[in-house]
């Protein structure tokens, strides 16, 4: 089960998400990162094939937001 640090750490690494400023924690990997519409950016982790998976939630930075848009991204 996740931990607290752990979700601490993958909430940090959505709003710093470059190799330079990335924490690595072990077993957990991106698998999706949706970023650069809107301003909104989130990134899918999964711990292991078939394991736990979390969204990070960076928000949004722009001033005109499609959420109509940001939602059939999510989904594909």
């Amino acid at each position: 089960m996740i931990s607290t640090l752990e979700y601490g750490v993958l909430a940090r690494n959505a709003y710093n998400f470059t190799d330079n400023n990335v924490i690595r924690l072990p077993g957990w990997d991106p698998v999706k990162i949706v970023d650069g519409w809107g301003g909104f950016s989130a990134t899918v982790y999964q711990k292991g094939p078939g394991g736990e998976i979390v969204i990070s939630f960076r928000g949004t930075d722009g001033e005109s937001i499609d959420w109509d848009l940001i939602w059939e991204r999510l989904q594909a």
